[in-house]
């Protein structure tokens, strides 16, 4: 009896009943805890290509969305002090797809909520144009541009009204530079547009990048205007602000005006004179003393990073990558095909350049 008792195996021992259930578990699947951040920006580790990840704040923000929980949005917004930080604030929520849902209750009834208009107006113009606000492609079929007429089309009526109500609501009146392009309303109507913002915020910079896309060429504009434009942002704006952006963008768009492909497009922004113009443009702007990282700041230096990265100045982009660390912008690379993956490439080049 005892000898036989002896000879079996205690449940902890190696073997065991115990050991073998331990084992189970320690080797189960598991599944890593996502953070709130990681859900709605990606992980550390990666790329993050909205700019909102840049701030803490906006999970809160989002999760609220998410939940819900309409007065935690509005107060949100409420504790916002610049235009330029609602503008900023509206076009993080408006990249949610599936927020449309939760806003049309609350947008459509018989006292709509202002905010819920603005937000609803954006998403809607995210779903016509896309998150990234380029031209659709060469030949969209007639059912897409129907669609895209469609969403441009009612995100017009909602911000009309909201226009009407209070002819100085600069959000309402620059997310109309959208509608306006994308409805085809011309060059004139753009201006009458962003005149009304400018009238509230001179230096509204969200409203001045919608006209300058206006004034490129692709929109029906030209390269004369385009530069005049936003030469004349970047130079009435205080030093350290992110207008600077506006000649990169600006220089960008030529570059693939004139080549039209990214390939080619170093041919125009490697000319010595252009990287002067850029260089001046950066240390007025993002690389200028009294620059603070405000809501924007990691489209302004993906902006110079992307207009130096394509000239072949890699010492110079890198200057830029270094305080963006992995902070990506999808709105500035998606031009060059994945916006991750460009982003990440140029940022390698860049390092090389400066030997890391």
């Amino acid at each position: 009896m005892l000898a036989a008792v002896s000879d079996q195996k205690s449940g902890s021992e190696p073997g065991g009943p115990l050991w073998h259930r331990w084992l189970q578990w320690a080797t189960r699947p598991r599944t890593r805890s996502v953070s709130a951040r990681e859900r709605y920006f990606g992980p550390s580790y990666a790329v993050r290509s909205n700019p909102a990840a840049a701030h803490g704040e906006f999970v809160g923000l989002l999760t609220a969305a998410e939940d819900g929980d309409w007065p935690a949005v509005v107060a949100f917004f409420d504790r916002l002090t610049t235009l330029g930080d609602v503008m900023f604030a509206v076009g993080t929520l408006g990249d949610w797809r599936g927020i449309e849902s939760r806003l049309e209750p609350l947008a459509t009834v018989a006292t709509p909520d202002r905010l819920a208009r603005l937000l609803l107006a954006d998403r809607l113009i995210k779903m016509g144009w896309g998150v990234g606000l380029h031209p659709i492609g060469p030949n969209p079929t007639v059912a897409r541009v129907e669609e895209i007429r469609s969403h441009l089309g009612r995100a017009e009526q909602i911000l009309l009204g909201l226009t009407s109500a209070d002819p100085d609501d600069a959000v309402a009146w620059s997310l109309r530079l959208h509608t306006a392009r994308g409805l085809n309303l011309g060059l004139d109507e753009a201006r009458r547009r962003y005149d009304a913002v400018a009238r509230v915020d001179p230096h509204n910079v969200w409203a001045q990048s919608r006209l300058l896309r206006q004034l490129s060429p692709a929109s029906g504009g030209s390269l004369d205007q385009m530069h005049a434009f936003a030469g004349d942002c970047a130079d009435a704006a205080p030093a350290g602000a992110l207008n600077g952006m506006l000649i990169a963008q600006a220089q960008v768009e030529h570059a693939f005006a004139a080549t039209g492909r990214a390939a080619q497009a170093w041919q125009y922004l490697a000319d010595r004179s252009v990287r002067r113009t850029l260089t001046r443009a950066a240390e007025r702007s993002v690389l200028h003393p009294e620059f603070r990282k405000v809501y924007g700041w990691v489209q302004a230096h993906n902006a110079f990073a992307l207009a130096l990265g394509l000239a072949g100045d890699g010492v110079a982009a890198a200057r830029h990558f270094s305080v963006l660390g992995n902070y990506g912008c999808d709105e500035v690379w998606d031009r060059l095909g994945d916006p991750a993956q460009a982003f990440s490439t140029y940022q390698g080049r860049a390092q090389m350049a400066i030997g890391q």
